[in-house]
């Protein structure tokens, strides 16, 4: 299992069946999919593994 990390976000944009649209703290807009990470949205929190993380500049 991949490593995660935690990614604070502002709020959720957009959301499909596959994916979470956020808007994270620097303003940017990330697709994150549901297949690959969890996300809190009552606390602004997704859990991403570090591959996506990296891959996204969210770390």
């Amino acid at each position: 299992m991949a490593d995660m990390v935690d990614v604070y976000f502002e709020e959720v944009i957009n959301q499909t069946d596959l994916a979470w649209l956020i808007r994270t703290d620097n303003d940017e807009q990330v697709w994150l999919p549901k297949s690959e990470c969890e996300l809190d949205e009552d606390d602004c929190l997704a859990q991403v593994p570090e591959w996506l993380a990296i891959e996204k500049g969210l770390v």
